[in-house]
């Protein structure tokens, strides 16, 4: 039996997925992270700018409410993932499929997490509330009301993963395959993932089922930086509301172009972006090729205009004044030569 790797664990973990990893499961779950990856990405992107423009106006906005519309963003994401998948199969829970060790952590395993999530509620509240407050976390430790609220959420967590389990075991003796792959998708959908990925011509099974595995991956990593710096920043905006306002947006957006400079070279290593003339539609015949002048010349205007509307509040001088900075104009400049040599690359 072939070993599971820690990318074989970390994808049935975020997915949900019990048993083997087959190549159905993973090309369903695939599928469904590929077109969240892309919604997210450019939602956060939009967040992010929206964020970084206000950031020395309204830096309490940005501070709390930021880290918040990005939770309900991956939030939203996540639970359409789950509503999904629970329409497939492949959150299905066979018993007999689970290795000898699954099978024995699979006992209890709504105990488990009702205790390990109480552990971790009460620890977040008592190490919150200190912080908050400005005393030592152990003072908080043995705070009778804190430990009984922990219990009770616990409680609840633990009732609703045994339910769930439960139904997923009654899924898999159903054995109803439906699968979300196997229905005609929007169309939208498909020209979205061919532009995001560089697409042109047909959208065959290699080329989606690659585009698929790249983007579910990137999901994965994605939501979890998310999740974690959202924590940490709302943490840390009680103490360093300025530092929070202005610095969290720029983490996200360089973990956001590391990202997607990784999901380009995989997308470049597994040749999406080539094409044969004769696979091109009359449409995309008819479409000229990307010029990484006219191009880098429309990102470094569109750069300099926002740097300038940034800068609006801080500088305090009339619009075009701002647009016009030294600062603006170097940022809206280092922007079109990168997207230029992007394209060229």
């Amino acid at each position: 039996m072939k070993k599971e790797t820690f990318q074989d664990k970390l994808i049935k973990r975020f997915y949900g997925i019990a048993g083997p990893l087959d190549e159905y499961r993973k090309q369903e779950a695939f599928r469904l992270g590929n077109t969240c990856f892309i919604l997210l990405f450019w939602g956060t992107m939009a967040l992010t700018l929206l964020a970084l423009a206000l950031s020395k106006r309204y830096p309490e906005v940005v501070a709390f409410g930021y880290p918040v519309a990005l939770l309900l963003s991956y939030l939203a994401t996540s639970t359409y993932i789950m509503f999904k998948l629970r329409n497939s199969q492949v959150d299905s829970l066979d018993v007999e499929e689970l290795t000898t060790k699954e099978q024995k952590k699979f006992k209890g395993a709504s105990i488990k997490f009702a205790l390990y999530f109480t552990c971790g509620m009460y620890i977040w509240n008592t190490g919150f509330d200190a912080w908050m407050e400005g005393l030592n976390p152990l003072d908080h430790l043995f705070d009778l009301r804190k430990f009984l609220a922990a219990c009770l959420v616990g409680v609840f967590m633990g009732i609703y993963i045994e339910i769930t389990l439960l139904k997923r075991m009654k899924k898999a003796e159903n054995l109803t395959v439906s699968s979300a792959i196997a229905k005609e998708e929007p169309k939208w959908i498909k020209n979205m993932i061919k532009r995001f990925y560089g697409i042109r011509g047909p959208l065959d099974e290699y080329r989606r089922a690659e585009a698929d595995a790249i983007g579910g991956q990137a999901f994965i990593y994605y939501f979890y930086f998310l999740a974690l710096g959202n924590a940490i920043a709302y943490f840390l905006a009680y103490r360093y509301l300025l530092e929070v306002a202005a610095y969290y947006p720029m983490i996200i957006t360089f973990f956001s172009i590391i990202l997607i400079g990784i999901v380009n070279m995989r997308t470049l290593h597994a040749d999406l972006p080539q094409y044969d003339v004769d696979e091109l539609s009359p449409e995309e015949r008819q479409g000229q090729t990307l010029n990484p002048l006219v191009w880098g010349l429309g990102v470094a205007l569109l750069s300099s205009l926002f740097a300038g509307l940034a800068d609006l509040f801080s500088l305090q001088l009339p619009l075009l004044d701002s647009i016009f900075h030294v600062n603006s104009l170097l940022f809206g400049g280092m922007m079109g030569l990168f997207a230029s040599l992007a394209l060229s690359a």
